[in-house]
């Protein structure tokens, strides 16, 4: 039932996604760790390589597009308790500029908390030794390189902004989206996602 979720996930995404391709083939590639790495540094990207994550596996990916969270750029806030926030804004840095209240806002109880985030979603490309921090907050900030450059750049410049926010110690997140080279995929999802 669960790869039947993720293959309707999938064939939505490739419908009704918000990046468009304007060639027929598949805007999907397999990513590595060093691949997202190498993208990152080739667009001059100031990283904490703690704070780089991909997702753990295939349906993880699956479930998240299934579940709105197909569009690039996307920044999801989460308060101290890891309790998912919305900080209104009419763009990103309008929105940081309000990050003092992350834990003083109204709690979003139809979105999962970060603590399901890190354990069934997440996985980072290089561990936090850490995980005793307590932190005021915590924000995801999400990215493909499939969904191209000018998106991507959006959502390095809210990291940096992010990672420059000193009034709150923050845990920062940039989730990517790409599909991974370690994933298993069964024959009929790598079709629909034109892998094959």
């Amino acid at each position: 039932m669960k790869s039947l979720h993720t293959l309707i996930a999938v064939a939505l995404l490739l419908t009704f996604s918000t990046v468009n391709s304007q060639e027929k083939k598949s805007p999907y590639t397999y990513e590595s760790q060093q691949s997202i790495l190498q993208y990152l540094d080739d667009n001059a990207v100031n990283y904490d390589k703690k704070d780089v994550s991909t997702l753990r596996i295939f349906d993880a990916w699956g479930y998240l597009l299934q579940n709105g969270k197909n569009e690039f750029p996307s920044v999801y806030f989460f308060n101290s308790k890891g309790e998912s926030v919305k900080l209104n804004g009419d763009n990103c840095s309008q929105t940081l500029k309000k990050l003092h209240k992350i834990n003083d806002v109204k709690v979003n109880k139809k979105e999962e908390p970060v603590s399901d985030w890190l354990k069934y979603y997440i996985s980072f490309i290089e561990e936090d030794k850490e995980t005793a921090t307590a932190y005021d907050g915590y924000i995801v900030i999400s990215w493909a390189k499939f969904a191209g450059n000018s998106i991507n750049e959006t959502s390095f410049n809210w990291y940096k902004s992010a990672k420059e926010y000193k009034d709150l110690n923050l845990r920062v997140i940039l989730l990517n989206f790409d599909v991974m080279d370690t994933w298993e995929i069964s024959d009929e999802n790598k079709k629909v996602l034109g892998l094959e």
